[in-house]
């Protein structure tokens, strides 16, 4: 009998990360599970990659409870579901990494905690290690757990009979099922999240996250998000496959905060909506400006370079280019 909840790590072309976060999980006393995807045909740097991330995965075999090495290239989309589906083989309930992201003892105990107290209640989808909302825009920050309308990929749990649920294929105009989980969204909250949902939808798209938010909301299912932040994202980097930005963003956390288990007594009744407002305003950006502006640049490029220039000239923001404080 482990201490912790089974850990599911997903990895792709990051030996690097692969290894910094095998290294830590081996400490705790749980099972581990690894799920490598291939590269693909003819890509040799991350042939050459993926071969390195294999090498990792002997270097920690003795630890591992088992390993998935893809024999052919699957993508984020297929690569991560399938790697989930294939773990819940064995096991009820799963803490998930993707090779990006680092976790302590604090967030094992956390979530091997809240798995257990919200286990028979299909109201929570999962268990979020990563909380971005300073304590000033949390309800009540006293408190060591809020609940959200929002799911998490950067550190997570959930239990296979909530994954069992999972939609490939999302409507995002059902009249049966579909209910917006927020009653204040306004016309440009729900037109940010429909193009989201059409968008990933399409041939192209490799999210599984969206998707996994949108089965959690067509459930009416909620995510417990720590006040505290207890994980961090090592991927920021023109590597990476989603966050291929040179610089991690201001809001993202750069401190694991220690859990205490006398603080999550609260009951919860639903999620906190001014945590929730903060995420849509500063991680999410779903302001009307922010649709404008980037409907404004896909479709009318030359347009908006010319009110950019114009904004410019008019000194309104030194590096920025801000339609809210233009208009």
């Amino acid at each position: 009998m482990t201490r912790f909840a089974p850990i599911l790590v997903t990895a792709f072309n990051r030996p690097e990360n692969l290894d910094e976060v095998l290294s830590s999980l081996v400490e705790f006393d749980t099972r581990i599970y690894v799920a490598l995807d291939a590269a693909k045909i003819d890509d040799e740097l991350n042939s050459a990659k993926v071969e390195d991330c294999k090498k990792i995965i002997s270097k920690y075999a003795l630890f591992l409870t088992a390993t998935k090495i893809a024999d052919f290239n699957q993508g984020c989309y297929v690569g991560v579901t399938s790697a989930i589906e294939w773990a819940f083989q064995f096991e009820e309930k799963l803490v998930i990494l993707e090779d990006d992201i680092l976790i302590d003892l604090n967030f094992m105990s956390f979530a091997t905690e809240m798995l257990k107290r919200f286990e028979s209640d299909f109201h929570i989808g999962g268990i979020s290690a990563m909380n971005m909302v300073p304590k000033e825009y949390q309800a009540n920050p006293q408190d060591a757990f809020r609940l959200s309308i929002f799911t998490s990929s950067w550190g997570w749990a959930t239990w296979r009979n909530r994954w069992v649920d999972f939609e490939h294929q999302m409507d995002p105009f059902k009249t049966k099922l579909w209910k917006w989980p927020a009653k204040h969204w306004t016309f440009w909250n729900k037109r940010y999240w429909r193009n989201i949902f059409i968008e990933v939808n399409k041939v192209n798209s490799d999210s599984w996250a969206y998707r996994w938010q949108y089965t959690n909301w067509i459930n009416q299912r909620l995510t417990v998000v720590p006040n505290k932040n207890f994980s961090l994202n090592i991927g920021f980097g023109l590597e990476s496959t989603h966050t291929n930005d040179s610089m991690p963003p201001w809001w993202l956390p750069k401190s694991i905060y220690q859990y205490d288990a006398s603080r999550d007594t609260s009951v919860l009744f639903g999620p906190d909506s001014i945590a929730d407002h903060w995420m849509e305003k500063h991680h999410y950006r779903t302001m009307w400006h922010v649709q404008f502006k980037n409907s404004l640049r896909k479709k009318f490029p030359r347009a908006y370079k010319r009110l950019k220039k114009f904004h410019s000239c008019l000194g309104l923001a030194s590096d920025k280019f801000s339609l809210e404080k233009l208009l």
